[in-house]
């Protein structure tokens, strides 16, 4: 079943999940986790896709439901637009409908649509179809991405090879201050100061002129 359209008329981003329970320790856990499974059977059974990383929950929850802390990251996620719709239990969000309504008018403002599963839905219907399959990647993306990979390639061995001229550089450098340091030690001079000569010894006697 394909979904319905997306009120702003974007692509389908994916559907975000939320659940809540008034719950807490154990039983609120094992509360979120039904919630969780039967959101996920729902979505199965429309045809959606999860939005990944974008699942929002509140345990313990209690007081106004605008102002829960799920529900607000919930609606500064939407306002970003990280997904197309919002799916939730009926109770979830709120017991009242026209408080429901009002959360889902906010969504709206932002372009995403606030499903809400029925009551009737059961989870065994999920069973009946089959897990959807990503789409094969078309001929022109396969290029276009073979394309970007050996641009990547030639740019990281142009890196490789400026790393590797620079050494060499660095390396003929320190030849060649090492190289004029020996020139001036073997010209008499270290340092820019000369060497103390030393004189040559004198062999044999030495003779004496008497006047």
């Amino acid at each position: 079943m394909a979904p319905p359209p997306i009120p702003s008329g974007r692509p389908d981003l994916g559907s975000a999940l939320y659940v809540s329970t008034p719950l807490s320790g154990q039983a609120g856990r094992d509360a979120l986790a039904r919630q969780r499974r039967r959101l996920r059977a729902y979505l199965r059974v429309r045809g959606w896709r999860a939005r990944h990383h974008a699942f929002f929950q509140d345990a313990a929850s209690a007081g106004a439901p605008r102002w829960r802390p799920g529900v607000q990251a919930l609606l500064a996620a939407a306002a970003r637009g990280g997904f197309s719709r919002v799916t939730a239990e009926a109770g979830a969000l709120s017991g009242d409908p026209l408080l429901c309504a009002s959360i889902g008018k906010e969504l709206a403002t932002c372009g995403v649509e606030l499903s809400l599963v029925p009551d009737t839905f059961e989870e065994a219907a999920a069973a009946a179809v089959p897990p959807l399959r990503s789409p094969r990647p078309r001929p022109l993306l396969v290029r276009f991405r073979g394309l970007v990979g050996r641009v990547e390639a030639a740019v990281a061995e142009n890196h490789r090879l400026r790393r590797e001229q620079a050494e060499l550089h660095a390396q003929l450098a320190e030849i060649r201050s090492r190289a004029g340091q020996v020139a001036e030690l073997v010209g008499g001079r270290a340092g820019g100061r000369p060497l103390a000569a030393h004189p040559a010894p004198i062999r044999g006697r030495r003779r004496v002129t008497r006047p």
